[in-house]
């Protein structure tokens, strides 16, 4: 913990994440975190955005929350409990094993659509293309398939209820 402005943080004070990180090195701070400016930051999945300042708390939440949270839903991930045991054999094998989970059960489009060229993508635009609507609109019937069911949440606008404002007649205006 980091403490300026009167408050408690998880990063140091001007802290911004990484600009143009690629989704493999962002898996490594995702599970080991990472040295700013001689200070440790704990691994991303341990941080709350709530202990964010809000700029970075932005980024974290539409950048690098979304697919990195994704990758974690793999299957078999045998990830240690301590980042001690966390070694380059650890983070190659879960990185290869959500690599293949995403290429097959979330966006396979990507890979026809980038022609090879995913691994030069950003963890910004990968979190682009794991937005619902992104899937819908260019994924394949598999990709939509396997999209979670629709709630209040991820629905479009125009289909939610929208309230509509209403005249109250004033008399005391004519």
């Amino acid at each position: 913990m980091h403490n300026y402005d009167g408050k408690f943080w998880q990063v140091p004070k001007n802290f911004d994440f990484p600009a143009k990180t690629k989704r493999k090195r962002a898996w490594e701070f995702w599970l080991c975190g990472m040295k700013y400016r001689e200070e440790s930051i704990c691994p991303f999945h341990q941080l709350k955005p709530s202990l964010l300042q809000k700029n970075v708390q932005i980024k974290f939440k539409t950048q690098w929350q979304p697919i990195l949270k994704k990758m974690e839903n793999a299957c078999d991930l045998n990830i240690p409990d301590t980042i001690s045991d966390i070694n380059s054999d650890v983070i190659k094998n879960t990185y290869a094993k959500t690599t293949e989970y995403l290429s097959k059960n979330v966006c396979s489009f990507l890979w026809e659509k980038e022609k090879g060229n995913v691994e030069n993508l950003t963890v910004g635009s990968w979190s682009t293309y794991m937005q619902r609507a992104c899937i819908k609109k260019n994924g394949n019937q598999s990709d939509i398939a396997n999209l979670p069911t629709e709630t209040w949440y991820n629905m479009p606008h125009q289909i939610q209820c929208k309230r509509k404002k209403q005249r109250v007649n004033d008399s005391n205006n004519p």
